[in-house]
């Protein structure tokens, strides 16, 4: 065997102590990725060439009955993925006419770095339902000896993404504030609610202060109620989506009253813990978004369902990975079409449904979460053109070239496959009508399995773009 050691590893502040490769980025952040590959051959190596690649890749799992999956794929429980390959960065970093074996049998250290993108970076996630995950796929070509064939060795090494700390000083650095006051009118309650800052880290507690300036007549407050809820929402690559449920909420306050103990224009103040174990942090990705939603419902004696309901998004954030940190002079703000802070003015409140928008909002894209506001009896969300717009684009009948060709490769084709599509113009206009016969003898399907496959996989979007 010539090569006798091929390995991967990070360097410096990309080294963990685990000894895994990790990163600090995104968040408008600038980061570069430092690794090595380290190489020990016990004979010469003719031709040898290294070709690496990072990859940002978004999955979500889905049972046989197109349900998100609530466990682990098995021999009983078959699950299909839906895959979105979001960042792809490439380079040959060693390219040599030969290459001989170290004095003393030692390894050849071959050094390299990646400048991470700013933007649309979301941090490592793991779930039955779903992940995001990031790669280092290291390819060795080379020959030997009087051999002309070429051989191959592969790598695939994971990499953790972090939020960085200097991203996570500068949203805190300026706190978002909540301020809103009620309408006084007849039939509702007149209060006041104030939230000191909107953007909270993990262990620590969400303060809330209310004061209460009047009920309707002949009424008297009966209950406040709060929760902190994560919702995290799935989408497939149609564009479906299904929000994972908790079984209860990161932190829950009930507060009754009686008639001696409520009193106008007091202020009552809420302390909620984002506990470690429970919360969820914020981010969006292609497939998969993650917000945590604070929950006020109001009731009076005479009812039993809320007078009041507000639904007001959190930002959650990892704690700080070093605590002498200092905060940065730079402006270092998340990523504009990742909108993990509320889009909420002070003084003002949008008044929204937390699992109405993630049920129908559909991220094909990086987009921004987007929405009007509506009175709380509405049942339904108004949908800005265009969400809308991007909602009816997500039918395989409007895909694009570049679409057609990821989705080849997410029904497990090859990247020459995947280029064949390209080459030939195959829209998703085209692809819904592609036989059998057309993936064979046109597309150079040979191969009955794959084939078939793909043959399903196109008869089940054409009929569902028939319905």
């Amino acid at each position: 065997m010539s090569i006798q050691t091929f390995n991967l590893s990070g360097i410096g502040l990309n080294l963990s102590s685990e000894g895994d490769i990790v990163a600090y980025a995104g968040w408008g952040t600038e980061s570069t990725l430092e690794a090595q590959v380290e190489l020990q051959s016990n004979e010469r190596l003719l031709s040898p060439k290294i070709r690496i690649e990072f990859k940002g890749v978004v999955e979500t799992y889905w049972d046989n009955r197109s349900r998100l999956a609530s466990h682990p794929s098995s021999k009983n429980y078959p699950i299909t993925h839906a895959v979105r390959t979001f960042h792809h960065l490439a380079a040959v970093i060693f390219d040599e006419a030969v290459l001989d074996p170290s004095p003393g049998g030692s390894s050849t250290l071959i050094p390299f770095s990646f400048d991470l993108p700013m933007t649309d970076l979301p941090p490592s996630f793991y779930s039955v339902s779903g992940a995001i995950y990031y790669f280092i796929k290291c390819t060795l070509t080379f020959s030997t000896g009087f051999s002309f064939i070429n051989k191959s060795r592969e790598l695939v090494v994971p990499v953790r993404i972090h939020m960085p700390d200097s991203a996570k000083l500068q949203m805190t650095r300026h706190l978002r504030q909540l301020t809103h006051t009620g309408q006084e009118t007849t039939d509702r309650i007149y209060y006041s609610l104030t939230i000191p800052t909107l953007v909270v880290y993990v262990g620590d507690a969400l303060n809330v202060n209310l004061q209460i300036h009047s009920t309707p007549i002949g009424t008297r407050l009966r209950e406040v109620h709060l929760t902190l809820t994560p919702i995290v929402a799935y989408y497939n690559n149609a564009g479906f989506a299904h929000r994972a449920t908790f079984p209860s909420p990161i932190s829950e306050i009930v507060e009754r009253f009686d008639d001696s103990s409520t009193s106008f224009n007091t202020t009552m103040r809420f302390s909620l813990n984002v506990d470690s174990d429970t919360a969820l942090l914020t981010f969006e990705s292609p497939l998969i978004i993650s917000k945590t939603y604070l929950r006020l419902t109001m009731t009076l004696d005479n009812a039993q369902e809320p007078n009041i309901v507000k639904e007001i998004p959190i930002t959650v954030l990892p704690r700080l990975y070093s605590s002498s940190l200092p905060v940065p002079d730079i402006v270092v703000s998340p990523p504009t079409p990742l909108p993990l802070t509320p889009s909420i003015p002070h003084g003002n409140m949008d008044f929204t449904d937390a699992d109405e928008i993630l049920t129908i909002h559909s991220p094909p894209e990086y987009t921004a979460l987007s929405y009007e506001p509506t009175s709380p009896s509405d049942e339904t969300l108004n949908l800005p053109e265009a969400i809308t717009t991007k909602l009816k684009s997500n039918s395989p009948t409007s895909w694009n070239v570049d679409q057609v060709a990821e989705w080849v490769l997410t029904m497990g084709g090859s990247d020459e496959l995947a280029k064949t599509f390209v080459d030939q113009a195959i829209d998703g206009s085209v692809l819904v009508t592609l036989t059998g016969n057309d993936l064979r003898n046109e597309l150079g399907m040979k191969q009955l399995g794959p084939r078939k496959k793909m043959e399903l996989a196109i008869q089940q979007m054409r009929a569902s773009s028939e319905e």
